[in-house]
């Protein structure tokens, strides 16, 4: 047996703890939404404060906070309905820039949803809303008079940064497909062993019968 006493390594039994975790489906979407929300909202309020309003930007309003709101909200069903959750975070997030407020951090909650639903197995919906929410600020921007704050450069880093959390998403993904395979085949491992053990105890049971019972017929 290794050190934590069941013969697995300390990398496997982090991976079980945390195959564990990913497996309770809801038990920290409320906490986990509160932070979001709290650093969604307390973040953009400081980075608004930071820019002092720059030409043609909007001041935080209460249309600003109501949006900035329903994306940590949604998140508190995002293990029920991921796909539901993450067109609600991308409309809100895209609305929030296309309405002139203050950059900052107002795609974290999207950056959650996002995660959330490739975990859950919409890999190539999570992939489809980032694409159509991306395409949908490109080609709304000159109509709401963003082109004059906005260029291409500001696109390749809004591409690029969605590449990363989406490709991010992909390889936990990967990995948390791992742990599970990995922990099944310690599974079947741990029951065809104690399968062999059993019919070797049989075994060894019927051979020590048989051979008192010849001594007897010999007696």
């Amino acid at each position: 047996c290794g050190p934590y006493g069941d013969g697995m390594s300390a990398e496997q039994t982090w991976d079980r703890r945390i195959g564990a975790w990913a497996s309770s489906r809801s038990r920290f979407s409320l906490p986990s939404a509160l932070t979001v929300g709290a650093l969604q909202i307390g973040g953009q309020i400081l980075a608004a404060h930071g820019q002092h309003g720059g030409p043609g930007q909007r001041p935080l309003d209460v249309l600003a906070f109501g949006l900035l709101a329903v994306g940590p909200a949604a998140l508190i069903v995002r293990r029920q309905g991921p796909r539901i959750v993450l067109v609600l975070v991308m409309t809100a997030t895209v609305l929030y820039y296309l309405l002139g407020y203050p950059n900052g951090p107002a795609f974290l909650s999207l950056i959650v949803a996002l995660f959330t639903t490739v975990m859950g197995g919409h890999r190539l919906f999570a992939w489809i809303t980032a694409v159509v929410g991306l395409v949908a600020y490109a080609g709304a921007a000159p109509v709401v008079g963003l082109t004059s704050q906005t260029s291409p450069i500001d696109y390749l880093g809004v591409t690029a940064w969605l590449l990363v959390v989406l490709i991010g998403s992909e390889a936990s993904r990967v990995r948390r497909d791992g742990w599970v395979v990995a922990d099944n085949s310690r599974r079947e491992e741990g029951r065809r062993r104690a399968t062999e053990e059993r019919l070797q105890i049989a075994r060894d049971l019927h051979d020590e019968l048989a051979h008192n019972i010849s001594l007897i017929n010999v007696r």
